[in-house]
């Protein structure tokens, strides 16, 4: 899942999955969330994978890792040693489909706030330091360094906040500087964010790879509507919903009368053979305000909000008239 430049090597990680040779599972930490790796060698400075073993690596590749042991360090809980690193010969394409399957939903912060960079307190209580996820209005542009050198940056929006962040994917900038791919606005994007080592005194996020897809959406032709399609429907659901109101006020007046009699009889619990009807005497209770909340507190409350997929759906309403 990510391939990208780290002190004159390179910088490999990837999520776990069970590989039968054919079809791959991902595996998923007690949240939900797919478990990362990151390959660590012993043999350089700061753990960069050599350019001649990185070069064999393509991004969603899958890889097999042989000799595993475990070194966190930090927020770096992913990275391990390894010996042996080989290509299985399996590689997907990059689509929606395939990216949709290792999201991050689980974090509304990238990396612990909204800002650029994590200081050093912050990184050695964090608990990860790489993750993929699925972007709003991305734009990316280029700068220049104070080396005068051009660099491509990518800024986006995730729940709300808008992030800028350096593009360290050796491909990507390299279909940049050839004319392959523009800068500009580009939409919806899957970004791998990693956290990399103290520089200038903080830990920099960077976009250690960045996923275009290419997926065309699928647009039903929507047929003009033949006159009168909605007679039909009208007529039964108003037919529906007048003997529900019936139903309803005949409902409400035999729980009230049924009511009054258990509080007359003192009666707490009445079961039956097909119904179970419990007394709740008056009380006072407390009420979340919700929207007075969120007014209040919009950043925690935006930290305890989860992404939910709904459904399609329609309101009837009827109108009534004087």
């Amino acid at each position: 899942m990510a391939n990208s430049f780290k002190h004159g090597g390179r910088c490999i990680a990837g999520v776990e999955v069970l590989w039968d040779g054919e079809k791959s599972k991902v595996i998923r930490d007690d949240c939900g969330a797919a478990k990362w790796i990151r390959p660590i060698s012993k043999e350089t400075l700061t753990g960069e994978i050599p350019n001649h073993i990185a070069v064999l690596i393509n991004v969603l590749d899958v890889v097999k890792l042989e000799g595993v042991e475990g070194c966190p360090a930090d927020a770096q809980q992913e990275n391990v040693f390894f010996k042996k690193m080989t290509f299985t010969g399996k590689h997907y394409e990059i689509s929606s489909k395939i990216l949709q399957r290792f999201i991050d939903e689980n974090h509304r912060h990238i990396f612990f706030n909204y800002g650029k960079a994590v200081l050093p307190y912050d990184y050695r209580k964090g608990s990860h330091s790489i993750l993929l996820i699925r972007v709003e209005h991305a734009e990316v542009y280029s700068d220049e360094g104070y080396s005068g050198q051009i660099r491509f940056r990518i800024r986006f929006l995730y729940h709300g906040h808008q992030y800028d962040f350096p593009i360290t994917d050796p491909y990507y900038q390299t279909e940049l500087r050839l004319g392959k791919r523009a800068t500009g606005q580009k939409g919806t994007m899957f970004i791998t964010c990693s956290l990399g080592l103290e520089y200038e005194g903080a830990h920099f996020k960077l976009a250690a790879t960045v996923f275009e897809t290419t997926d065309q959406q699928v647009v039903i032709a929507k047929e003009t509507a033949p006159e009168g399609w909605f007679d039909e429907y009208e007529r039964e659901l108003s037919r529906l919903l007048s003997e529900k109101s019936a139903i309803e006020e005949q409902i409400a007046e035999l729980r009230m009368e049924l009511r009054e009699r258990m509080e007359k009889y003192g009666v707490e619990k009445v079961n039956s053979q097909q119904l179970s009807v419990t007394y709740t005497p008056a009380k006072t209770v407390l009420q979340f305000d919700s929207r007075s909340f969120r007014s209040e507190n919009e950043e925690l409350y935006s930290s305890y909000c989860r992404p939910k997929q709904r459904e399609a759906t329609i309101v009837v309403k009827r109108n009534v008239s004087e």
